[in-house]
């Protein structure tokens, strides 16, 4: 289970370092790809096929269904972590997300997040202010 914030710098040649608290979670590697929100998801193996199977038992031929599976299985990469625990992100992944050589690293729960930085400030700061209608949705969903 992942949490926490931790900042982090990509190399000249766009390595990024998995927080060492994370490393066990990926000792067989993990799948890079990206979501729904302007964030790179680095998903340990079983979780990301967990995921792909349930998103397999959605029907196909919807069009948001097949959007999701375009961004977060057709844009999967599969990592390994290397001696110094860093993985090399495609450039490709980066441009899409705009990230910079500085990274905020988010846990949440079974995956990571890879955030251009400084972009979760604003994040926290909207959320922040939508806090009552937060608050209240939360609660109709019992929680």
């Amino acid at each position: 289970m992942f949490h926490g914030t931790f900042q982090h710098t990509l190399d000249a040649k766009g390595r990024l370092t998995i927080p060492v608290q994370f490393r066990d979670e990926f000792a067989d590697g993990l799948i890079l790809t990206i979501g729904l929100k302007d964030c790179l998801l680095a998903y340990p193996v079983a979780a990301f096929e967990a995921l792909n199977a349930k998103l397999r038992t959605l029907p196909s031929a919807d069009d948001s269904v097949e959007s999701y599976r375009l961004l977060l299985v057709g844009l999967a990469r599969r990592c390994n972590l290397d001696g110094m625990g860093r993985i090399l992100i495609p450039a490709d992944l980066r441009e899409m997300i705009k990230l910079g050589q500085e990274a905020d690293v988010i846990g949440q729960d079974e995956v990571l997040e890879i955030w251009p930085a400084k972009t979760i400030d604003s994040i926290i700061a909207e959320t922040r202010r939508n806090s009552k209608q937060i608050r209240r949705r939360l609660a109709e969903l019992g929680f």
